[in-house]
Order: C-alpha cells, then structure tokens, then sequence
C-alpha cells in the first residue's frame, strides 16, 4: 500500500516505519505530535475502504474495542476517517512480539508461558462477554509483551461480532483468512458460525508454539495444513518439550478439541485451570477416560500417566504437579529426595522422643524419687554412742543385756528396712501424650486457601490427610471437608428440591426464566418458553449452577456453595454464607481476598 502520509500528518501523525500487514490493514509506527506520544495506526487498505460493508465492520469493531479497557487488549484512542482513508490510533506496545520471543529463545518457560497464557484468556473473555466479538487472528505476531512482561492483544483487522446468520467466510468473499497454522478446524470447514470456542483453538494452538517452539503442522503447504486442522493430529508438548508437565498437554488437548462443543464451556473454565497449573493442583482438563478427538494425541498423555507408580497417592501426584518446568526424571529425583529427608526429620523426631524419656526417668528415678526422703521428712535413730544415724542403712546391731532378758524393741523409727516406695513409683513412667497446639499451622493453612481458591476441595481434603500435626480443630475441619458435596451434587440436590418452579437462569448472557423437569447424569432437563432444553451442568458457567441451588443447610453444604460464590459474581455474598461454617471461616475469606 502507498500511504498518503501528508494526509496522515495532517491529522497531527508523524510515520516512523510500517511494522506489519495483514489481510487488510497496514500497520505503522508513528508519533502522535500533538500529544508527544508513539502511537499505532492500523490503516484500512484502499480495496477495502471502497467497500461499505469492509469499512462499516472495520470502524464497528474498533468502536467495540474502544470501549474495553483492558490490561490484556491494546487501548483505542481514536478513529479518523478522512474520506476513502480510514485508521485506528491505537496504543503502541513497547516490546516484541510473542512470535520474536519465541524465536529468539525457542521454547518458553512453563510459569512465563501460564502467565502470557491467563493474561490472553482474560482478553479474550472480555471481548466474548462485551460483544461476543471472535478475534479471529490470534497468533503470535499479533500478541507483544509489554516492558512488565504483560501480554497484549495488538491487533483487530480480522475480529467480527458473531450475530445469528453472520457468515464471515462469505463476508470474506469465500475465502479463509487468517493463520492456517492457528486457524480451528470448523472455520477450516467453511462453517458460517463461529464463536469464542474458536479463539480457544487458536489460543492452544498459540501455546503449543510457545512450549515447542513450532506453530501445528508447520512444516506442511497451506492446503495440508488445513486439512490437518480437520483431520490430522500431532504430539503432545510434553514430548518435544521435556521442561513442560503432562497436565500443560492436558491442558492444550482440551483446547484443541477438533468438536467446539467439546472444547471449554467458556473463558472462566479455561482460566481456572491456568491458575491450578500455576498453583501445582491437577486441572480439570486431565480426564483420561475422555474419548472425543483432539488435535493433540491423547496416547502419549496416558502412557505417560501409566508409567507413574501404580501406588501413587493423589498427594504425591500433586507434589509432582509442583515441580512446573523440569524433565520427569528431574522430578523423580527431587521426589526420592524429598521421601528421604520425611525418612530423616522421622528419625530425629523418634530420637529426640527416645532422648526425652530417658531424661523423663533419669529425672524421676534420680531426682524426683530421692527428693520424697530427704533428711527433712525423717527423723535421725541413735547409735550406742550417742551418735545420729539415718534410716537409709540398718543401725549397728543392739547390745545384749547381761542378764538373760528378751531383746528390747527399737523405737520404731530404727527399722532397718528402706521406706515402701510410693505407689506411684514404677519403672516405666507414662510418657504424657502430646498436647494439641491450639492454632492450625501456617502451612496447612496457607495450602488450605491455595485449595479453596481453585474450589478445589479434593485437594483440601488430601493436605489436611498429609498434615502431621495436631491442632485442636482438626476433628471439626476434617468432619467438614469430608461431608463437603461435589458442585455437581450439590447442583443436582438444588434442581431435585426445584422440580416443577420457575427460576430466573443467567444463560449465555441473558436472565431466562426457566422450569426444571428432570435431572439425570448430570444433564438438567429444563422447560424454556414450552420449549424443552437439555443443560450439562459441567458446562454451565458458576453463576448459572447457583441459581439451581437451593440454600445450603449443613456446614459442609456452606462450604461448598461459598468456593461456588467466590468463582461468581456474587463475591460479597460470602462472608455471609461463611459465618455458618465457623470451622473454616476464616480461610474462605482469606481466599476471596
């Protein structure tokens, strides 16, 4: 394109240098002169801003982002049309691209990559809830890395609002734009409908380039690399990048689920399986009993989760899970290390207890018993020389009278037998039972609210199993944590007490008056409008799921409704629901704040 660059500057912008193009735009550097800033102007190019319908979608979408104010998604600032010349003045982000990054370093880091990966979500979700906008372009030349390292969305050419009979392949002439490398398997079909769903390919897609250093199939044409999006599949990261876990494979398998309905339900799900990978905790996307076809083999995942030890306790696959960016074999080592100090601590803790109860006896035997006859508590015999003498040793034997005459009895102090000991004196001295510490250590308690904060109760239930230290609230914690119900059961109890009402649903954006009919494995069979309607509850979106709970009763039931509420919208309502678990109060919330 030849950039009218004395109509630009008019407008009070100095070109510095073009800095990419897309389908439709260039895009170039340039200072705002007015205000002294560096600025991005994403130009519409001539061909398309001759077309009413182009410039229309291309000015609405930088309208919608407009509105956004977002630390994940470049800001805005203005929209100039002069004539047939149309462009965007946006932020301009100061750092590379995700694709120079990549190159420069290959492979990222596990924490850098999840941290990229829940900024991205976060963007993306809020385009999806603000407008349903799909971006459509998400790659790695189209993300830049702030100077903090925050990754930000730099770029709109090929965003569209998904509106009912929208068709955007035959609004594109019918044609497939875009990256075929991040382009998901529907929109490589030639669907008409498309929705965040296929963002969530692209955006697995994109972290799959980031842990392996290669885009999906790019080593193909453009034709076999479309075609592979429909059909092929490829390796999971874990195989070519040993620093990464199986569960970040998991969690790029889920993403790249070839069905958009098998995919996330939406942006919070994939968001909270990004903070258990952060945090150490098994995501939800590890289902390896799952069957539905993903871009990404599923064979090597479970092969890899076979050779774990048959015993592995759930506890040991979570200190695994803790051990983010190292080889398998890195972990094992660092596993059978961790095994032999808890076999070390052990022993120093038997000795010192050993070393105590000797100390225990010495003290009694030694010091205690003796102390029970000193000279004080006794009174001192005669000898037959006038001299005193203790009843710890037998007196000289008394002299015989002359004259035959029974012996005279000593006075009865003058016994020649030791004192009976005490009754309480033994060999074996109890050893007094430890005395429970009165505040819950702070380890157990911090993991506690790492627990709740990914609602992840199981996990809770296994730290406090793993917690060797007694507290005085143990029983009460563990009584609850154990009676906690699943959200799924919980849901189901609420949908079976609402059977035949009228709730008022937040779905898919909108507040629907809905009667319950059924529930059955999971799957609430609902009345809309005379309509009847299936839900599965594990693609609900939290605030869905609430408004089919009926109000919790037990302190377990509270417990789980407040984890509930602190992934919602309702936030404010925990402290409430909170002060009836009085066992675990304070930790929830410690993990809403």
């Amino acid at each position: 394109m030849v950039v009218d660059t004395k109509v630009i500057e008019q407008q009070g912008f100095h070109l510095i240098q073009q800095i990419e193009e897309t389908l439709q735009t260039d895009i170039w550097k340039a200072r705002q002169v007015a205000l002294n800033r560096t600025v991005c102007l994403q130009i519409l190019k001539p061909e398309f801003a001759r077309s009413r319908v182009d410039c229309e979608r291309f000015l609405g979408i930088a309208r919608c982002f407009a509105k956004l104010k977002s630390e994940s998604i470049a800001s805005v600032f203005d929209i100039v049309s002069v004539g047939d010349l149309h462009y965007v003045v946006m932020e301009y982000v100061d750092g590379p691209t995700l694709e120079e990054t990549v190159a420069g370093q290959k492979p990222l880091p596990l924490k850098q990559m999840l941290q990229i990966a829940s900024s991205l979500a976060f963007g993306l979700e809020q385009l999806w809830d603000s407008a349903h906008i799909v971006h459509r372009n998400l790659k790695g030349a189209t993300v830049r890395l702030d100077p903090r390292g925050v990754a930000k969305i730099t770029d709109l050419s090929l965003a569209f609002v998904a509106r009912p009979g929208v068709d955007m392949v035959e609004l594109d002439g019918g044609h497939i734009v875009g990256a075929p490398s991040f382009i998901s398997p529907e929109y490589a079909q030639g669907q008409a409908t498309l929705t965040t769903q296929s963002d969530m390919y692209a955006f697995g897609a994109l972290l799959y380039n980031l842990a392996t250093g290669h885009a999906p199939f790019d080593t193909l044409d453009v034709v076999e690399i479309l075609e592979g999006q429909v059909r092929a599949q490829i390796q999971p990261p874990h195989q070519l990048n040993s620093q990464v876990p199986v569960a970040f494979s998991w969690f790029v398998h889920r993403l790249m689920m070839k069905n958009p309905a098998n995919r996330y339900a939406d942006w919070r799900a994939v968001r909270h399986d990004i903070k258990c990978l952060l945090n150490g905790l098994e995501p939800h996307c590890v289902r390896p009993d799952e069957t539905f076809l993903s871009t990404i083999l599923v064979q090597p995942m479970l092969d890899a989760m076979t050779a774990a030890e048959p015993d592995e306790t759930a506890a040991q696959k979570s200190i695994r899970l803790t051990q983010k960016g190292r080889h398998n074999a890195q972990w094992e080592k660092e596993h059978n290390r961790d095994i032999l100090l808890g076999n070390i601590r052990t022993a120093l803790f038997m000795s010192l207890l050993l070393l105590g109860w000797f100390a225990l006896l010495f003290w009694y035997r030694g010091i205690y018993q003796p102390s029970r006859q000193t000279p004080e508590t006794l009174e001192p015999t005669r000898n037959d020389r006038g001299d005193s003498v203790m009843p710890d040793a037998p007196p000289e034997p008394p002299p015989v009278a002359v004259e035959p005459a029974p012996a005279v009895a000593e006075p009865p102090l003058a016994v020649v037998t030791p004192p009976t000991p005490p009754p309480a004196a033994t060999n074996t001295p109890p050893i007094p039972e430890p005395k429970k510490i009165v505040e819950m250590p702070k380890a157990l308690r911090d993991a506690l609210i790492t627990a709740f904060k990914a609602g992840d109760i199981a996990a809770a239930q296994r730290h406090l199993a793993d917690n060797e230290t007694p507290f005085t609230t143990s029983d009460a914690v563990q009584g609850v944590l154990a009676a906690a119900p699943t959200v799924t059961k919980i849901v189901e109890a609420g949908v079976r007490a609402n059977i035949g009402r009228t709730l008022s649903v937040m779905y898919k954006d909108k507040v629907r008056d809905m009667i319950p009919r059924s529930i059955t494995n999971g799957i609430i069979s609902v009345e809309v409008h005379s309509s009847t309607h299936e839900l599965v509850i594990a693609e609900l979106g939290t605030d869905t799921k609430l408004a089919f709970v009926a109000d919790p009763k037990t302190e377990a039931e509270h417990l789980t409704y407040c984890l509930m509420l602190l992934e919602s919208s309702r936030k404010n309502d925990v402290p409430k629901f909170a002060a009836k678990c009085p066992a675990l109060r304070d930790l929830i919330l410690a993990a809403g704040r």
